[in-house]
């Protein structure tokens, strides 16, 4: 299952100029601080982005994470 985040840059907003697809598998404690660094750098680059999370069959509570990002 996969949770999709759409962020704006300072370009024409519903074109995407980068997607940062992201596997998770376990990794629930991790997300939220992984998710700030990705936009940490992306929001440098003034360009609208997407950030796709790829959960693969996570055990733990990742979904629920995923979930609270979006």
């Amino acid at each position: 299952m996969a949770v999709r985040k759409k962020m704006a840059g300072t370009k024409t907003r519903g074109t995407v100029d980068y997607s940062v697809v992201v596997p998770v598998y376990n990794e629930q404690e991790n997300i939220a601080n992984l998710d700030r660094e990705i936009q940490g750098v992306m929001t440098t680059l003034s360009s609208n982005y997407e950030i796709i999370y790829v959960n693969d069959g996570s055990r733990d509570g990742s979904f629920a994470e995923l979930k609270k990002l979006s």
